[in-house]
């Protein structure tokens, strides 16, 4: 009787297995993305039903919403690819290079997450001046906003995506070159504002734990006074 090599070749059982495993792989993916994007769902809501009046909206409440509303739209982009991917609709170069123009302008404005991060430090350090009036916050804030701002302009300017007509594949990214800028901005800003906000905290919670020390060892004293002059009476 004669066997088909497909049935019993080793590189078609690793073939299947492969192909049993990207589907996996895709299945897996598709549900993380979706489980984001119900989380990133959930927290807009809850953001956006906790304001109480709009009109003195504070500015860093602002970026709150508009941080979970960029990414929530920037993991939709994602979403959609794998569902067209996924369902073997055929996909035009126009829309994978509309998707790559939405997960861009998502990933850019995520980045107003260092202006809220700069928002932090402001309030942590108790400044008493007007933001505006603050030397270092308005250094900050133009840093980040200049930057950013040039970085944007890169983005789009270099910004490339595949699309391969046989598979229907959409595969959109940056330049190696820009890519590697911003991974070592983004660590360098990450490093500077944090700890920007955290030495303020740290020392606000040495001095609230001396307080406390303090208060402590008053306490103690007057205790002590009081079996003093108790045992003196007695």
């Amino acid at each position: 009787m004669y066997i088909p090599p497909s049935a019993t070749s080793g590189g078609a059982t690793v073939a299947d297995t492969k192909s049993t495993l990207m589907q996996y792989e895709e299945i897996l993916s598709l549900i993380v993305t979706t489980v984001l994007l119900c989380i990133l769902a959930n927290l807009f809501c809850y953001e956006w039903f906790a304001v109480k009046h709009w009109r003195p909206l504070p500015w860093a409440r602002w970026l709150i919403l508009l941080v979970y509303l960029s990414a929530f739209f920037g993991v939709l982009g994602s979403w959609i690819v794998q569902i067209i991917f996924q369902s073997g609709l055929n996909m035009s170069p126009g829309g994978c290079s509309a998707v790559g123009t939405l997960c861009l302008c998502a990933y850019v404005v995520t980045k107003l997450v260092y202006l809220l991060t700069v928002e932090k430090a402001h309030v942590i350090r108790g400044s008493n001046k007007p933001r505006l009036k603050s030397k270092l916050y308005a250094c900050n804030s133009v840093m980040m906003i200049g930057t950013y701002s040039g970085i944007t302009i890169f983005n789009f300017h270099l910004r490339t995506y595949h699309f391969d007509a046989d598979t229907s594949v959409c595969a959109v990214g940056r330049e190696r070159p820009i890519l590697i800028a911003i991974m070592i901005f983004d660590a360098l800003v990450n490093i500077y504002l944090t700890s920007l906000f955290l030495v303020p905290l740290l020392k606000l919670q040495s001095i609230q734990a001396a307080m406390a020390r303090d208060t402590g060892s008053t306490k103690r004293d007057q205790s002590v006074k009081a079996r003093m002059v108790r045992i003196k009476s007695d």
